[in-house]
């Protein structure tokens, strides 16, 4: 606040650049909101497009997790004035901007829509020249998140299939921060169709990493999924346990 106050630019995006992701795995998305607005408003005023863009991801996210109906209307114009920009300077972050346009088009409960802009994506990965592990790491993210949108319309075996798909492609590469991401949630699916046991094995060990990356979101979301599970074994106690200690990371 202070640096925002004495119109310190360079201290507080020196700052931001440093915190922003500490802030956003501890929940803090308000500050990263504050203080991202004060920095596009600067970087609009310095017609620096590359760093607006940036600007821009770093509010996208945080609006989309909040998902108020006010957030997600923001975070969509957001996403199209930088989709625009993108194209009057490089693709550099076209890529990062579709993945979040994916994700707040399955926060908007736009599911269809959400599945055709992902295969219309893929189309477009498989014709652009990328340096390998960006393209493997992209095509990781559109089996997530098709996964998701078939876990939401509750095709469970469609998600079960393309959730493993991802998981063997991530630990082909070992990409560990996205396997504990899709482990979490492919155990979601097998907690839906009642294996328990395998759900169980892969949330114990994405647990493990969550805790190692201090990522209180996502470990709040394991502890909900736990609480799930011991619900379907009819264990009331131990149900209460993980939802109350899920319950802390959310707030």
């Amino acid at each position: 606040g202070w640096g925002m106050k004495q119109n310190r630019f360079e201290d507080v995006n020196y700052i931001f650049e440093n915190v922003n992701n500490y802030a956003y795995i501890h929940n803090d998305w308000n500050r990263i909101l504050d203080i991202s607005k004060w920095l596009i408003k600067c970087f609009e005023k310095r017609e620096d497009k590359s760093g607006l863009i940036n600007l821009i991801l770093a509010q996208v996210r945080p609006l989309s997790l909040r998902g108020k109906p006010e957030d997600l209307a923001e975070a969509s114009i957001l996403i199209k004035e930088a989709l625009t920009l993108v194209k009057s300077i490089s693709y550099s972050e076209y890529w990062d901007l579709i993945i979040e346009q994916i994700y707040l088009t399955i926060q908007q409960e736009r599911l269809s829509e959400a599945l055709e802009l992902v295969k219309q994506q893929q189309i477009i990965l498989e014709e652009t020249d990328l340096p390998v592990e960006t393209y493997q790491r992209l095509l990781i993210q559109f089996l997530y998140y098709s996964a998701q949108i078939y876990y939401k319309q509750a095709n469970f075996n469609q998600a079960e299939i393309l959730y493993l798909e991802a998981l063997a492609k991530a630990e082909e590469i070992n990409w560990k921060r996205g396997k504990f991401f899709i482990q979490h949630w492919l155990a979601d699916v097998l907690i839906e169709m009642n294996k328990l046991e395998k759900a169980e094995q892969l949330l114990q060990e994405g647990l493990t990493i969550a805790e190692e990356y201090q990522d209180l979101r996502c470990l709040a979301h394991y502890q909900l999924s736990f609480a799930q599970l011991e619900k379907l074994r009819y264990n009331s106690s131990q149900m209460r346990l993980w939802a109350d200690v899920a319950s802390q990371g959310f707030l």
